[in-house]
């Protein structure tokens, strides 16, 4: 009589041989793009209700939906941005790993569908990760000397702050009208100056 597979061996044979999941195995763990799509969506719908709510507002207003979702969007982009400055020695010490490992016309495991504990998903360390797979097209955020490398890690610094202040001037009336102007303008010509 044949014995029946345990799940664990199961599980093992599906992730083949090379294929881990992560290196807890997967059991209990989340994966890591809905810790991000719940770093999006938790704040932009705070902001929401708290805006209609601040206002009195019409709690569907384009203007500042749009707005505040891709300020929430540019935060977490800033996040993982002075993760790239903060963690530049891992980042490239785990892309030329990561180089040597992947054969050519081969994509590596992409980390956001990895299992990860709450614990990793709080940790900038681990946001780093983005990097190091960005890498793969840009070698330029491996390399600390580069362009792309500065311009991104110094928009990260530069738009952190201003665009947590914009979003709350907008939900809140924490400041005149020109002075959240300026700091939304600030956003956009750090971008677009830094980008172009």
């Amino acid at each position: 009589m044949a014995r029946s597979a345990s799940p664990k061996g199961k599980r093992e044979r599906e992730r083949g041989e090379g294929g881990q999941i992560g290196k807890h195995g997967g059991e209990g763990l989340v994966w890591a793009c809905v810790y991000t799509a719940l770093f999006v969506i938790v704040p932009t719908l705070c902001l929401w209700y708290k805006h209609h709510e601040a206002h009195q507002a019409v709690l569907f207003n384009w203007t500042y939906l749009l707005l505040s979702l891709f300020v929430v969007i540019n935060t977490m982009i800033s996040v993982w941005e002075v993760a790239l400055h903060i963690y530049s020695r891992h980042i490239t010490d785990s892309f030329r790993q990561l180089k040597k490992r992947t054969t050519p016309g081969t994509f590596p495991p992409i980390f956001m569908f990895q299992p990860v504990t709450f614990r990793e998903a709080m940790s900038l360390k681990y946001w780093s990760n983005v990097w190091i797979l960005y890498s793969l097209f840009d070698e330029s955020y491996s390399d600390p000397k580069s362009y792309g490398f500065w311009i991104d890690s110094g928009n990260g610094f530069s738009t952190l702050v201003p665009g947590i202040a914009f979003v709350l001037g907008l939900t809140y009336d924490l400041m005149e009208p020109r002075n959240l102007g300026l700091i939304g303008m600030l956003q956009v010509v750090v971008y677009m100056h830094a980008h172009i």
